[in-house]
């Protein structure tokens, strides 16, 4: 019941704050590719993301909640979100409450809620918190099985980790805390503890067989043969080879710490881009010590949540310490390969360190003056996040879309008979997910040097014949040092590859003069 009471207070809250800033993160517009075209499935990183909006709007059908236009669908989509990331915190309490209390779960439920990353994530409408909603509800059910001897749950939890990798691909890790649970959750006195060698084959064929419904289904819709199917389901989706990759490893460690606080209670300038461009931040004598502060109580709660887990999982042999360990480098995985400064890849990792430092803190475990320091240091946790937090939500809700008239200024200008090119600026964005998709588009960003070239001949062809133009939003204006930065460093794309551009491009419009500006250039191939 209080886990109940807990996620429809969230529910609530994350409803009523839904953002008007639909930019704010990365892949909150793609929900309209089921509006404008009908989409079923993406790509492995997030695939099944689609179909649970496509799902989630015949329910709102059902209960006479129609869209008419985007905007609309946004709304409806957005409330999925807020719904999943609710659920997922009193899946949080479900985990935490049988181990530690009904006050540590309180707390850790509270802390998982109310940190940036769920926030920021539960009022949008991005992918990644379908995939949080089934992969806590996996541990949740394969918890339940292992406590109460029932093969049955085993099974469905390991089908539940497929849903969770389906929806989005990062919640794979979860199986590393799974294997954790069936080794060492604690069962019932009234059950009969079963092998744990047959709770995690039992497990695992529930996985085995998600894989093989789930994603065979998935495939199979989109026209995968079945001998290909194998080699779609290894690989990553997302482009890692732009996005991805063991190449700046060092670099992601040593910044997993900031993306931590970050994302607990932003406590990071908002453009913090890496350690050496918070040393070199203008406010560096504010944010130092506001980062100082923030691991020292991190470092606390760790410090007493550890020497609690001492006592709880005695007796701490080396194998345990070892599975514990790698656990917690598997779980960090994306965090490592992606980005360690990316909201959506924080969301299991986070729920994970929520889970360890609340049932650590027990009561009954340490000292009583300990006790009460840590449940102290928690409640500043919390308290942090709300402070925070909260502001930023209430914030983006009150707030009007951000570049929305400048982008529908923009989609004025455009012609059935223009190309556009377009980069991941909010206008390019906002366009391309709301007035483009019947337009000729090429997004630089996620295209290669090879593809682009074709894309441009093509266009410059059909502009000739059909005395049309070729727009560039957001990507002529970059300097060499902005390009070479990423679409040049890791797209792969030179900045002299539209130099022709440059030169012979009119200068059409240049829009948000007040902040960052976009501008609008058009090249007219008939005219050159």
């Amino acid at each position: 019941m209080v886990a109940f009471l807990i996620a429809a207070c969230f529910f609530l809250l994350f409803l009523a704050l839904r953002t008007n800033n639909f930019t704010s993160m990365d892949g909150a517009l793609r929900c309209l590719g089921v509006f404008f075209k009908g989409d079923r499935f993406h790509d492995n990183n997030h695939m099944l993301y689609p179909f649970w909006i496509s799902m989630w709007a015949r329910v709102n059908d059902l209960l006479g909640i129609h869209a008419s236009d985007a905007f609309q669908f946004i709304r409806i989509s957005q409330a999925m979100n807020a719904f999943a990331a609710a659920s997922s915190v009193g899946f949080l309490y479900l985990l935490i409450e049988p181990l530690a209390g009904l006050r540590a779960a309180v707390l850790g439920s509270l802390a998982f809620g109310f940190s940036g990353a769920l926030t920021v994530q539960a009022t949008t409408s991005d992918e990644a918190p379908a995939g949080l909603f089934f992969a806590l509800l996996a541990l949740v059910i394969l918890a339940s099985g292992v406590r109460n001897s029932n093969p049955i749950a085993v099974f469905l939890a390991g089908f539940c980790m497929t849903l969770g990798l389906a929806s989005y691909e990062a919640m794979g890790t979860v199986v590393g805390p799974a294997i954790l649970l069936c080794c060492f959750w604690p069962v019932s006195p009234s059950g009969q503890s079963q092998p744990i060698v047959r709770r995690l084959v039992i497990a695992a064929a529930g996985g085995a067989v998600g894989v093989f419904i789930v994603y065979g289904w998935a495939y199979a819709s989109q026209g995968v043969p079945l001998t290909s199917m194998p080699f779609r389901f290894l690989s990553l989706g997302g482009a890692p080879q732009v996005y991805a990759g063991a190449d700046l490893i060092i670099t992601k460690v040593l910044n997993a710490p900031f993306g931590l606080i970050e994302w607990l209670f932003a406590a990071v300038p908002p453009d913090y881009g890496g350690i050496r461009s918070l040393l070199h931040h203008s406010l560096r004598f504010i944010w130092v010590p506001v980062v100082f502060v923030a691991f020292s109580l991190i470092a606390v709660i760790f410090v007493l949540a550890v020497q609690g887990w001492r006592i709880m999982a005695r007796p701490v042999t080396p194998l345990r310490l070892a599975l514990a360990l790698g656990t917690g480098l598997f779980v960090g995985f994306p965090l490592w390969y992606w980005s360690p400064l990316n909201p959506k890849l924080w969301l299991f990792p986070l729920a994970c360190i929520v889970f360890v430092l609340s049932a650590g803190s027990a009561r009954g475990l340490l000292a009583p003056r300990a006790h009460k320091l840590l449940t102290a240091c928690l409640l500043v946790w919390v308290l942090a996040e709300i402070a925070r937090n909260v502001p930023v939500m209430v914030r983006d809700h009150i707030n009007a879309t951000p570049h929305l008239e400048d982008t529908a200024e923009v989609a004025g200008m455009i012609g059935p008979d223009d190309w556009v090119v377009l980069d991941f600026d909010d206008v390019s964005t906002l366009w391309q997910s709301i007035w483009g998709y019947n337009a000729k588009s090429l997004l630089l960003p996620a295209s290669t040097l090879t593809s682009a070239s074709q894309w441009l001949d093509r266009a410059k062809a059909s502009c000739r014949e059909r005395r049309g133009r070729i727009l560039f939003i957001g990507v002529l204006q970059q300097s060499r040092a902005t390009w070479d930065a990423f679409l040049g460093s890791r797209v792969g794309i030179p900045f002299e590859f539209l130099d022709d551009y440059r030169k012979r491009a009119t200068l059409l419009k240049r829009l948000n003069k007040s902040g960052s500006p976009v501008e609008v250039w058009q090249f007219t191939p008939a005219s050159s």
